[in-house]
């Protein structure tokens, strides 16, 4: 878990973005970012430009609750103890485990930039897993 937190908001947004199907793609030489639905959403000069220009997870909360949503479509479960494990104190955690009311309090608590994080681990996961 430490390697997300070492990510900035950038590298986590174009994570998160690429998991959630976004991609680029060259065009002579030009790069065209796409949504999963294949439409464009912009032609750029670098690649790096255009994943600038991806949904902003870690800041937006409409944007953290997509990826978040997302996350508990595919193992809800497993979101929810990686967003509890990243967001509580160590001491917490046993306590929460009982106390189904908590964990909700946790959640709906948590920053934009802690459910990205969460989002990440959890879609990650389930890339591998799946």
């Amino acid at each position: 878990m430490t390697q997300v937190k070492d990510m900035t908001d950038q590298q986590l947004n174009r994570a998160l973005a690429g998991l959630m199907g976004y991609s680029v793609s060259t065009e002579g030489r030009y790069f065209n970012l796409s949504r999963s639905n294949g439409d464009s959403v912009g032609i750029y000069t670098r690649e790096e430009s255009a994943w600038t220009f991806v949904p902003d997870y870690c800041s937006d909360h409409a944007e953290s609750q997509e990826v978040e949503s997302r996350a508990i479509e595919l193992v809800g479960v497993r979101y929810a103890e990686t967003l509890v494990e990243l967001i509580s104190k160590p001491s917490d955690r046993r306590r929460l485990e009982h106390h189904p009311w908590g964990i909700i309090t946790v959640a709906l608590t948590a920053s934009p930039r802690e459910r990205a994080e969460a989002a990440y681990i959890t879609l990650q996961g389930a890339k591998h897993n799946g």
